[in-house]
C-alpha cells in the first residue's frame, strides 16, 4: 500500500492500496469528511497539505487528516 506500507490488495483509486486505506478514502470522499490533524490542529483541505503525523500500518488510524492527505499525495 502506497499510503500505509501494508500489503496491497490490488489497485484502488489509481494506486496500489490495502483494503483499509481504499475504504477510508472512499468514505472520506463520498461523505465529504473534514478531519483535523492531531499535531497541527489544521483541517484537511487547507493549503498546508503536509503530512506531519506518522502514517504506517501500526499508526494509520491515529490521525485521519494526515492519512487523507497522504492518500491524496500518492495519487488517489
Amino acid at each position: 500500500c502506497h499510503v500505509c506500507e501494508d500489503h496491497s490488495s490490488g489497485k484502488h483509486y489509481g494506486i496500489y492500496a490495502c483494503d483499509g486505506c481504499a475504504g477510508f478514502f472512499k468514505r472520506s470522499i463520498r461523505r465529504n469528511r473534514q478531519y483535523t490533524c492531531k499535531s497541527r490542529g489544521t483541517t484537511i483541505g487547507s493549503k498546508s497539505g503536509i503530512v506531519v503525523c506518522r502514517v504506517d500500518k501500526s499508526h494509520r488510524n491515529q490521525c485521519r487528516a494526515c492519512r487523507l492527505t497522504k492518500c491524496l499525495e500518492v495519487g488517489m
